[in-house]
């Protein structure tokens, strides 16, 4: 097993077993998968980088922010397809340039930290898991993000999906298919 897949491994196993836990808001694609602690309004701006030309081209993180665009309005619904293409980087140069901030198309750490603005608190659990959402300008979404107590996955976002079902937001997962 080379180095760095010996210690995803061990790191995943030691946060498995609650030997180490995620510190504040400090969720960098590396960390695999979206997410966030506090107040939603400063979930996303620490996030990794997404675009059509690196490797989380493919993935449900992708996911999450082709669902900001759709409720904001910039896709449709069928669009939203876990694919960091030619559409979703133009609608996204769109976005960028609507809600003032650099326009270059990919959706990193400035681009996300202006969409987390209208992310707000639905509903907390009593475990302290939480129900978000995102106060689109042409609908609202909904995100569930994981309780803090939840030593394996505290702050994880999950995403709406197909049939009442949620998806983890992680930027090395892609399901073929509905995202």
């Amino acid at each position: 097993m080379n180095k760095r897949r010996y210690t995803v491994v061990l790191m995943a196993l030691l946060a498995i077993l609650g030997v180490i836990s995620p510190g504040p808001a400090n969720a960098t694609h590396a960390e695999g998968f979206v997410s966030g602690f506090g107040d939603p309004t400063n979930d996303w701006a620490d996030e990794g980088n997404l675009n059509s030309s690196n490797h989380h081209k493919k993935s449900i993180a992708t996911g999450l922010w082709q669902a900001v665009l759709y409720a904001d309005g910039y896709l449709t619904a069928s669009d939203v397809d876990c694919d960091y293409g030619p559409r979703t980087t133009a609608v996204t140069r769109s976005w960028q340039s609507d809600h003032g901030v650099g326009v270059d198309g990919s959706a990193g750490p400035i681009t996300m930290g202006r969409a987390d603005d209208k992310l707000r608190i639905y509903e907390t659990q009593s475990d302290g898991t939480t129900t978000l959402v995102y106060d689109g300008r042409a609908r609202d979404i909904y995100f569930i993000r994981i309780s803090p107590n939840d030593s394996s996955l505290a702050g994880a976002y999950r995403v709406p999906y197909v049939e009442d079902s949620w998806q983890w937001p992680a930027y090395y997962h892609y399901y073929i298919g509905d995202c």
